[in-house]
């Protein structure tokens, strides 16, 4: 018998969605390193895209300071040798996406979702019925994939008669799809901020106007789903001006929200009474 049990007290459940935005999602890492340092384990994860991606690795076994390690070790090499560029069919998406779902299941030791240690819920969008995904069981490396399938990017994935692409085209931040699975509901919001540098106007690059469009699309629906309602933790780091593919940023992206996790921890320590 615990010392909650003892006392007739219910431990409260902490339930964390962790939302997509591609490399600003290493933000990720920052906070699951303070629920490490607590000794906390999170009743269940939700998360989408890059959010899901960390949250898969977290809830398969691997720790905050494991992940940033893995993130850490890989070097632009490593990076292009997981891009499957589709030169025979780019009508699809520039990268096939099969090489990093191989890599997937290899740091997730080929396990299904329900065999995690962590109950977790991942988003992706089917496209043709343009609906939100939510993968509670199955391949835990063919739903991430499914997650971050960024349209144009990678090429989607089938599934059960599905065509899936990334989940942050319906839902960035998906904490409302665990708020009865936990006590105390927390959400990380990586989509950042995008501020106008140096004199006069610029327009941006291709790129840059698609991956910036994505993301205030993703910024809009965030906002207008907060109004509806609220976690009880809410962070949002700045991150201003990182780009969705800047992982060569990881260590500026850290630095920048240790105030935010700093305040997390008291927010734990406060709320779950450590």
């Amino acid at each position: 018998m615990g010392l909650f049990d003892f006392l007739g007290l219910k431990k409260k459940r902490l339930g964390i969605a962790l939302g997509g935005g591609g490399a600003r999602g290493i933000a990720h890492i920052a906070f699951l390193k303070v629920l490490d340092e607590l000794n906390l384990r999170p009743a269940v994860i939700s998360g989408t895209s890059m959010g899901a991606l960390i949250g898969a690795l977290y809830a398969s076994g691997h720790t905050g300071v494991d992940i940033e390690r893995i993130f850490k070790e890989l070097n632009w090499r490593d990076i292009l040798s997981l891009m499957d560029f589709s030169w025979l069919h780019v009508k699809e998406g520039l990268i096939q996406g099969e090489k990093i779902s191989r890599f997937l299941a290899k740091l997730t030791q080929n396990k299904r979702i329900e065999e995690l240690d962590i109950p977790l819920r991942i988003v992706a969008a089917d496209y043709w019925k343009q609906q939100e995904v939510v993968f509670k069981a199955g391949n835990l490396a063919e739903a991430v994939r499914a997650s971050i399938s960024l349209p144009g990017i990678f090429e989607p994935v089938v599934a059960d008669q599905r065509v899936l692409v990334d989940g942050g085209v319906v839902n960035s931040l998906p904490y409302e799809l665990i708020r009865g699975e936990c006590d105390v509901l927390v959400a990380v919001n990586v989509i950042g901020e995008k501020l106008p540098e140096g004199k006069g106007v610029r327009k941006p690059g291709i790129f840059e106007a698609f991956f910036s469009t994505f993301q205030m699309m993703e910024a809009a629906n965030i906002e207008n789903k907060l109004k509806q309602s609220r976690p009880d933790y809410y962070i949002k780091p700045r991150l201003t001006n990182i780009e969705l593919l800047d992982f060569q940023q990881m260590n500026k992206i850290l630095t920048s929200v240790e105030p935010d996790a700093v305040e997390f921890k008291k927010f734990l320590e406060k709320t779950l009474n450590l």
